[in-house]
């Protein structure tokens, strides 16, 4: 059975909707995949998995503020995800916020993620 399947017999299912956001977003389709991460979000609100991914295509769609509110979002609801703190502070320091992206990238290399030296 397709995802998209699955979503017409089953609206509202968050994994679906969620793995179909990264398959949509993995082909580049950003905006469509905003959309199944919003209604897998909308299931599944406190969820940081689909919170980073939502973000990742938030920033490859161009929305870099959403993308670091969801970004954060994921750090919020699970303080050790080194990778969204990896990735909120890569995007804030794009975004000017220097010190702050600094900040999530220590953190980020605390949980194994990525390193300081990695943030250009």
């Amino acid at each position: 059975m397709t995802l998209r399947k699955a979503l017409e017999e089953q609206p509202g299912f968050p994994d679906a909707s969620y793995y179909l956001g990264i398959a949509l977003a993995e082909k580049g389709d950003s905006e469509n995949a905003i959309k199944a991460f919003e209604d897998a979000q909308a299931g599944r609100p406190a969820d940081p998995e689909i919170c980073f991914n939502f973000g990742i295509a938030l920033w490859h769609a161009g929305k870099p503020t959403a993308a670091i509110n969801e970004f954060r979002q994921a750090t919020l609801i699970k303080p050790d995800y080194g990778l969204a703190h990896c990735a909120l502070g890569k995007a804030l320091i794009h975004e000017g916020q220097t010190v702050e992206g600094q900040n999530e990238l220590e953190q980020a290399t605390r949980f194994g993620a990525c390193g300081t030296r990695n943030a250009q």
